[in-house]
């Protein structure tokens, strides 16, 4: 993961960890692999869940993850 992305990340994921409470928890993590970075969201709800897995992935879209 580029420093720029850590950067653009810095407090998202802490954001979003907020926003789930104890309900949730939010991973980001770059693939071993392939050119990319995982976004991993556990939260009450399957909507909710993904409600934040699209901001924090738009996050790294825009940033250049």
């Amino acid at each position: 993961m580029g420093s720029g992305l850590r950067f653009a990340l810095a407090g998202r994921s802490d954001d979003r960890g907020a926003e789930l409470g104890d309900g949730g928890r939010v991973l980001l993590r770059p693939s071993g692999t392939e050119q990319l970075v995982r976004v991993m969201v556990e939260a009450p709800t399957e909507e909710q869940a993904q409600a934040v897995a699209d901001r924090l992935a738009e996050v790294v879209r825009v940033a250049g993850g």
